[in-house]
């Protein structure tokens, strides 16, 4: 039986600890876990092993959460970044309620992929200017000033065409390009025609997940 939402999540090169599903109400949920190796237990995920050793494992991690569709025969997924732990057993239904057909938390601290690659730079997150070069691609493109910016560690999606085509956009921009997504996503949301609605809090405080960040 096709489950109603994939609840998707990626580990690889052993940079984030496997966090333990947590059944959920009211769907029938497929957990998917895509990694680079079997992990000795697999705490209820089912694993898709997936080695990309010509790729960056910061970048092989992210292969799922562009197109999450590539694992699942579900309608609709919500990434979880790894460094989550899903506390509600009411965090599908909930979530995917707002995905209309995309919902995301905003970002906490910036609403402008121009802000969010000048503050990359500044950080020295940026050595090989990719993320200052797409940003100004993006302004010759036309893209605005402050149309909107968001977290990326949880995705609620439902797999429209639209939003199949941003995730294919998105992993181009993010192989040629940057690996800190959050300046290329705003961009091809915007190409696209989606604009994420807003979960309620933020990934740090909220109803559903606890961030307890990376190993």
């Amino acid at each position: 039986m096709t489950a109603d939402v994939a609840v998707v999540s990626s580990v690889y090169d052993g940079y984030d600890t496997v966090k333990p599903v947590l059944a959920q109400a009211g769907l029938e949920v497929d957990w998917v876990l895509v990694t680079d190796r079997e992990p000795p237990d697999a705490l209820g995920w089912r694993i898709v092993v997936e080695p990309r050793p010509d790729v960056l494992p910061v970048r092989a991690a992210k292969g799922a959460k562009f197109e999450p569709w590539r694992y699942t025969d579900a309608p609709a997924s919500i990434w979880v970044d790894a460094s989550f732990r899903v506390t509600s057993p009411d965090f599908a239904k909930s979530v995917l309620e707002y995905a209309t057909p995309i919902a995301q938390f905003t970002h906490p601290w910036r609403g402008c992929l121009y802000e969010e690659a000048a503050e990359i730079a500044a950080l020295g997150m940026d050595p090989e200017g990719a993320a200052a070069w797409q940003a100004r691609r993006y302004r010759e493109a036309g893209h605005p000033d402050g149309w909107g910016l968001w977290a990326s560690g949880v995705i609620a999606r439902r797999h429209t065409a639209a939003v199949k085509r941003m995730g294919a956009a998105w992993a181009q921009e993010v192989g040629g390009g940057s690996a800190r997504d959050q300046v290329s996503e705003a961009f091809v949301l915007r190409q696209a025609k989606l604009k994420p609605t807003a979960l309620p809090g933020t990934h740090f405080a909220n109803d559903w997940l606890t961030y307890e960040g990376h190993r």
